[in-house]
């Protein structure tokens, strides 16, 4: 487990780095919470890039990358003011801090939930590393249909450790969550005129709902991508929002273009996902629209090289599989769409259009599901019948919290 301490607090020391500029603005928090899933994001997506140009990945090169990667983060931290560098240490010491936690717990508990679906998972992850595979071979086409490629990167290095999979990888990715909700509740509070009595149980609600969710805690320690992609997609938002809200913080859109295109890559409708929040970001007018644009083209960029890849290696999809060429095709349009969508907010006059399409989308969005129940109508009924199951009929997955949100959004309103 020695060797997969120093391996995340690398990736965290990455992310740092990453969010440098911004950290100022994030707030020790927040910054503690999203620098895991930054580093773990870029570091993916390199693995990737390796993989589709048929690189053999190993332990060397994985090394030698998050090597180059410090390296590069240190000069870059260097560079700086010495006043500038005392930001980082804060959450610096919360990531170590919860680092070295959860590996107690999980070097005194052992605790894991695998299900069928994790071990295709890491079969993946372990033919990635394997000299005698590649990304086209047999040995991982016929999954990829059906298994996005974040989670299979991120548990790849496992196989370097001697280990099946990366026992700290999920309880980490639920203590980034804690970190992050409570540090946006801590971020968007700040300068508010709130007294403490009412600020610090607000920033500790999330923390407190996410513990106490049968659910949830089920995902912290289940090899599945659910929570990592929760985790990658709050973060961006994050990003998004302190970066179309608060002045100097622009720099911000380069860790939210790399958490997106993670979210890309983290589920099979993950293009979709992406999509959404992209033309939401464009109707701000705190940001250019260039940055808009850049943001949104490169994570249409990354995910349209993954899913030709896809398509390139799997060739025509069985009828079961989850993701299809069509399917495929469909995200990367919606993507460029969206960028798109990004370059038209320079035009003033086109500005109220994008805003009410972005205000819309929930309506775009129920109406979509109708081509399903067209193409695939006792597909899409049982989808919603099993979604009905876990929200209403199901309360142990949920605990009080499904009953309060109603009422609490409610108030809220």
């Amino acid at each position: 487990m020695i060797l997969e301490i120093v391996y995340f607090l690398a990736l965290g020391l990455i992310g740092l780095a990453l969010l440098f500029p911004g950290i100022p603005r994030l707030g020790a928090l927040l910054a503690a919470g999203c620098a895991l899933p930054v580093g773990l994001s870029a570091t993916a997506l390199v693995q990737l890039l390796l993989a589709i140009v048929n690189f053999k990945l190993n332990a060397i090169l994985i090394w030698a990358l998050l090597a180059v990667e410090i390296a590069a983060a240190g000069a870059w931290l260097a560079t700086t003011k010495p006043k500038a560098i005392t930001a980082v240490w804060k959450p610096a010491l919360i990531l170590a801090a919860a680092i070295g936690l959860v590996a107690i717990v999980q070097a005194t508990q052992h605790a894991a939930v695998l299900s069928f679906d994790s071990y295709d998972y890491l079969v993946i992850a372990s033919n990635l590393y394997r000299a005698d595979t590649a990304l086209g071979s047999d040995a991982i086409s016929g999954f990829l249909n059906n298994y996005a490629p974040l989670l299979w990167l991120a548990h790849a290095p496992a196989r370097l450790f001697g280990q099946e999979f990366l026992a700290l990888l999920h309880p980490l990715v639920f203590v980034s969550l804690l970190l992050t909700t409570c540090g946006l509740v801590e971020t968007c509070t700040r300068d508010a005129r709130v007294s403490r009595l009412i600020r610090i149980p607000a920033i500790a609600a999330p923390a407190i709902v996410l513990m106490t969710t049968p659910q949830i805690l089920h995902h912290a320690v289940y090899v599945m991508p659910n929570l990592l992609t929760g985790l990658m997609f709050t973060a961006a938002i994050g990003f998004l929002w302190i970066a179309g809200t608060q002045p100097d913080s622009r720099r911000l859109i380069i860790p939210a273009a790399i958490c997106l295109a993670a979210v890309t890559l983290a589920r099979q409708e993950g293009g979709l996902m992406s999509a959404i929040l992209l033309v939401m970001f464009s109707t701000t007018d705190k940001v250019n629209w260039l940055a808009k644009m850049a943001l949104a083209g490169f994570v249409a960029a990354v995910s349209t090289v993954w899913y030709v890849t896809l398509i390139s290696v799997t060739g025509p999809a069985a009828d079961q599989a989850i993701l299809t060429p069509i399917g495929a095709m469909l995200q990367i349009g919606c993507l460029w769409v969206a960028a798109a969508i990004a370059g038209a907010s320079s035009i003033p006059s086109l500005n109220r259009s994008i805003l009410l399409a972005a205000m819309s989308m929930p309506l775009i969005l129920a109406f979509g599901h109708v081509a399903y129940f067209v193409i695939k109508p006792a597909h899409a009924i049982e989808s919603m019948g099993v979604f009905a199951v876990n929200a209403l009929w199901a309360p142990a997955l949920w605990g009080i919290w499904w009953g309060v949100a109603l009422p609490a959004g409610g108030l809220t309103l």
